[in-house]
């Protein structure tokens, strides 16, 4: 069993299209699998860009946790949930500042790589695979919370979870 959020749901979910079996089962969150009859303006364009301009070194963990904090998606999370990802994902610099272990470029790169396939190729997983998705739209990124059911249904053995009140960070 393995469970994924995002751009690591899609992963998991490739990997058992890619050898299938390698899972007896699967919860993946909001995968962010864009099919082509979506259309080019649902490109994940927006994260590319943003994640190039993306500020990484800060002056402390305090200083890039408050700066996180205070902006969208994650002014959205809880505050201890905003530490441990700036604690986990940083690194400290000689001079006593911290580093993003994953700087903005492959970051943008990730994103870029996250090519778009027909979801009717899903149809082949035998494997359970739960689909959840959150009944709320955090920063106008309305994308996982539409394709949750697509997937889902594209699914050889697929069902949908929703959970109100959350959104793509849950």
């Amino acid at each position: 069993m393995a469970a994924g959020h995002s751009l690591g749901a899609v992963t998991l979910l490739r990997a058992e299209l890619r050898r299938p079996g390698t899972f007896r089962a699967l919860w993946v969150f909001e995968p962010v699998m864009v099919p082509p009859e979506m259309g080019a303006d649902r490109a994940p364009s927006m994260l590319i860009e943003a994640s190039r301009r993306r500020r990484v070194e800060f002056d402390s963990v305090d200083d890039a946790v408050g700066r996180f904090c205070s902006k969208p998606p994650y002014s959205q999370c809880q505050p201890e949930a905003v530490r441990a990802y700036v604690e986990t994902g940083t690194y400290p610099l000689p001079d006593g500042r911290v580093r993003l272990s994953c700087s903005g470029e492959i970051e943008a790169r990730i994103y870029e790589s996250n090519e778009r396939r027909p979801l009717d190729e899903l149809a082949v997983l035998s494997c359970p695979v739960v689909v959840a998705a959150g009944a709320e739209i955090a920063m106008g990124n309305d994308i996982p919370p539409l394709v949750a059911p697509l997937i889902a249904r594209a699914l050889g053995n697929g069902r949908l979870q929703l959970f109100d009140g959350l959104t793509h960070f849950g």
